[in-house]
C-alpha cells in the first residue's frame, strides 16, 4: 500500500477555540531547527502530497518559505486553514498552493460560533472566499465542516450552508462527523451514527441531482479510521485509530530521529488502504474547474465574443470586476484559446473542402501534420485517436484547385499516405457550445444557428484596409474591440464601421470563440454519415433533429465521399452512441454508413487562413 499524502500539523498555535480541536495543544510549537528539519525530511520523502494543518498554519513565521521549499521539491502543497490570515498572506503563498481547504461550521456568525469558533472566524473565512471570488485561483477550493451534537441540531444547517457556498468558487464541500481525537475530547459532542446518516441523507434528498458547485462529500468517523499519516509540530508521527466512540493517536516514531522508510513501513501495518485513498483522493488538485458563473460567461462569450464586460456581468448576475477577473482567467488558463470571425468564404471566392487523410505508416504522422499545417490554404487540421487518421479543411477556389493543393502536399510526402478522400461542403451550421448551460436538448431554436450556404455567389473584392482589419481579427485574445483597435492602429469608430460593413456584405457571419474542449471536461467527436438522399421535409426534420441536441456544435452538409458530418462534445462515447441510436430509430433506412472519429489534438483552426487574407491562389 502506497502512502499518498502526509498531513503536517505544523503548530498547535491557533486563533480559534474549537471545542472539538483535533490538533496539538496550543502551547506546542516547533523550534526553528525542528521546523526546517521536518521540512527537509518531507521535501526528500517519496510522498507526493503534503497537507498543512494545525493549529493554524498561517500563524507560522516564514510559512511562505516552507510552502515554496516543498513546491520546488515537486510536492503538491495543500493548505487547511481557518482563513483569517489568508487574504493578507495570499500574495506571498499563492504560487506555491495546489489546493486550499477552508474551515466553516455555519452559515452566519452565530451558527459558525456554536462549535467554539469565534465570530471573527466566520468574517475571516467569508473575506477569504470573497477574495477568491474576486480573483479566482488556478487551484481548487474546498470547505470543511465538522458536525457535532451542537451544530447538527441547527434547523436547515446544511441546506443553508450549501446555498451560501454556491456564491463562492468552492469546488468541494466536505462534511465531517465529529470524532473524539486530540487534546479536547468531549463525549457530549458525539453524533450518533444513525443521526449523522439521517441528517446527511435528508440533505442529499433535498438538493436532489443538482450538479452545480460545490460537490458535496460526507466523511463519517469510520471513514477516517487509520486513514492518515500525521506529523506533529515536534516531528512525532501518529496515526489516529478508532471511530465515533473512541479514537487513539498511535505513535509510530519521529521524522527527525527515525528513517522515513521505517515510519512508512510501520504505518502500512496499521493503516486501512481504502480509508486512506478515500480521504487522500480529494487532496489531488483539479485544473480549470468551472462553476455556474464560469459556464454563463463561456455561454455568453460563445454567443458574442465581443460582448461588453458590463453586459456580461449583468447576464451572470455578478459584479463587473469579478466577471472581468474570471474572463481573464479563462483566457490565461487556455479554456478560451482565442476568438475569430466566421467568414462566408464564398464571398471571398473560396469553397470549403474537408479532407480525410489515411497514413500508410503512423510514424510519418508529425511530418504529414507539419506539411499540411504550413500550407496557406489549410484552415483546419486535427489528429484523431487513430494514429493513422488526420482530418483537414482546405479553402480552395474550386474542386480542381483543391485537388492541386492536396496533390502537391501528397507528392512532397512520398509514400507516407495511403489514401486521401475529399468532400465538398455546400452548407454549414455553427450551433455553438449550448451544452454549457443546457445539458440535453432544446425544443425551440432561440439560439443563433449561424448558417452559411455556398450557392455560387460572385466573389467580392476587399480593399487593403479591409484585409488589414480581417488580419487583425484572426486570433482575438480579448472581448474588447477597443484593445483590438489599439493593437491594429485603427481608430475604434473606424474599426466598428469596417466590421459593420463586412457584416452587411455577408463576409463576416458572426464571431466565434475557440475553446479547449478537453479543459472544459469534454471529449470531441466528429461523426461522418453517408446517407440516402435527403430532400424536402425529410431533410428539414433530419437537420432539426441535430439542431435540438445541445452536444452537437457544428454541422456540415457535403457532396463527395461523405454527405454530412457533425461535431459532438460529449463526456464519453456512449453519448455519441445514444445520438446515433435515436437517429436510426427516427430515420430508419436513412443512414448507409457511419464513421466516428475522436479528435485528439487540434493543430490549426481559422477561417482567415493566409490564402484567404491574401486573396492568393497557391
Amino acid at each position: 500500500m502506497m502512502l499518498s499524502a502526509i498531513e503536517w500539523r505544523i503548530t498547535g498555535r491557533c486563533n480559534e477555540d474549537c471545542v472539538y480541536c483535533y490538533g496539538p495543544k496550543k502551547d506546542v510549537h516547533p523550534l526553528d531547527e525542528e521546523l526546517y528539519g521536518i521540512c527537509r525530511v518531507l521535501s526528500t520523502s517519496p510522498v507526493p502530497v503534503i497537507r498543512f494543518s494545525g493549529g493554524e498554519p498561517l500563524l507560522i513565521k516564514g510559512i511562505a518559505e516552507i510552502f515554496a521549499t516543498l513546491k520546488e521539491a515537486g510536492k503538491t502543497v495543500v493548505l487547511s486553514t481557518n482563513a483569517r490570515r489568508f487574504t493578507k498572506l495570499r500574495p506571498s503563498i499563492e504560487k506555491s498552493l495546489d489546493k486550499i481547504n477552508v474551515s466553516l461550521d455555519g452559515y452566519d456568525e452565530e451558527t459558525h460560533s456554536i462549535n467554539g469558533r469565534r465570530s471573527a472566524g466566520f468574517v475571516g473565512a467569508i473575506e477569504a472566499l470573497n477574495d477568491l471570488r474576486t480573483t479566482p485561483p488556478s487551484y481548487p477550493v474546498k470547505v470543511g465542516t465538522v458536525l457535532t451534537s451542537r451544530n447538527i441540531a441547527v434547523p436547515d444547517l446544511l441546506p443553508k450552508m450549501f446555498d451560501l457556498l454556491q456564491q463562492y468558487p468552492v469546488d468541494r464541500w466536505k462534511v465531517y462527523q465529529y470524532i473524539p481525537e486530540g487534546p479536547i475530547v468531549d463525549d457530549v459532542l458525539r453524533v450518533d451514527d444513525t443521526i449523522y446518516r439521517a441528517v446527511t441523507q435528508s440533505f442529499l434528498e433535498r438538493i436532489g441531482d443538482r450538479v452545480d458547485r460545490p460537490q458535496v462529500e460526507f466523511s463519517s468517523a469510520s471513514d477516517r479510521d487509520r486513514a492518515y499519516f500525521i506529523v506533529q509540530p515536534k516531528g512525532d508521527v501518529i496515526i489516529p485509530v478508532g471511530d465515533n466512540w473512541k479514537t487513539d493517536e498511535v505513535r509510530l516514531g519521529n521524522v527527525l530521529t527515525d528513517k522515513m522508510e521505517d515510519l512508512i513501513a510501520k504505518w502500512q501495518t496499521i493503516a486501512k488502504e481504502e480509508n486512506h485513498q478515500r480521504n487522500i483522493s480529494v487532496m489531488r488538485p483539479r485544473d480549470n474547474s468551472l462553476d455556474s458563473i464560469d459556464r454563463i460567461i463561456l455561454f455568453e462569450v460563445d454567443r458574442d465574443p465581443t460582448i461588453d464586460v458590463t453586459r456580461l456581468a449583468s447576464l451572470a448576475h455578478e459584479r463587473t470586476d469579478i466577471v472581468e477577473a474570471r474572463l481573464n482567467r479563462l483566457f490565461k488558463n487556455g479554456i478560451i484559446r482565442y476568438s475569430m470571425p466566421i467568414i462566408n468564404l464564398e464571398r471571398l471566392g473560396f469553397g470549403v473542402y474537408l479532407v480525410d487523410i489515411t497514413l500508410r505508416d503512423a510514424s510519418a504522422k508529425q511530418d504529414v501534420i507539419d506539411r499540411f499545417r504550413s500550407h496557406g490554404n489549410v484552415g483546419w487540421l486535427v489528429s484523431t485517436t487513430d494514429p493513422r487518421i488526420i482530418l483537414a479543411a482546405v479553402f480552395a477556389r474550386s474542386g480542381m484547385h483543391c485537388n492541386r493543393i492536396v496533390g502537391h502536399v501528397a507528392d512532397s510526402l512520398g509514400s507516407s499516405l495511403e489514401s486521401i478522400e475529399v468532400s465538398d461542403v455546400y452548407e454549414k451550421f455553427v450551433l455553438g457550445q449550448r451544452y454549457l448551460t443546457i445539458e440535453d436538448r432544446v425544443t425551440d431554436f432561440v439560439f443563433d444557428h449561424s448558417h452559411i450556404a455556398f450557392v455560387g455567389e460572385e466573389a467580392q473584392d476587399l480593399a487593403d484596409e479591409e484585409r488589414s482589419v480581417l488580419a487583425s481579427l484572426r486570433e482575438l485574445r480579448s472581448t474588447s474591440l477597443s484593445i483590438i483597435a489599439e493593437q491594429s492602429g485603427i481608430a475604434r469608430d473606424r474599426l466598428d464601421l469596417l466590421i459593420a460593413d463586412l457584416r452587411r456584405r455577408g463576409i463576416i457571419v458572426k464571431f466565434q470563440p475557440v475553446y479547449d474542449v478537453k479543459k472544459l471536461g469534454y471529449r470531441w467527436f466528429l461523426v461522418a454519415l453517408r446517407t440516402r438522399w435527403l430532400e424536402g421535409t425529410q431533410r428539414v426534420r433530419f437537420l432539426d433533429f441535430l439542431h435540438a441536441l445541445t452536444r452537437v456544435v457544428h454541422i456540415n452538409c457535403m457532396f463527395g465521399n461523405w454527405h454530412l458530418n457533425f461535431e459532438v462534445h460529449a463526456k464519453d462515447e456512449k453519448e455519441v452512441e445514444r445520438i446515433l441510436e435515436d437517429m436510426r430509430e427516427q430515420f430508419p433506412e436513412t443512414i448507409v454508413e457511419v464513421a466516428v472519429r475522436e479528435i485528439d489534438e487540434e493543430y490549426k483552426f481559422n477561417f482567415l487562413a493566409d490564402a484567404v487574407i491574401e486573396g492568393a491562389e497557391t
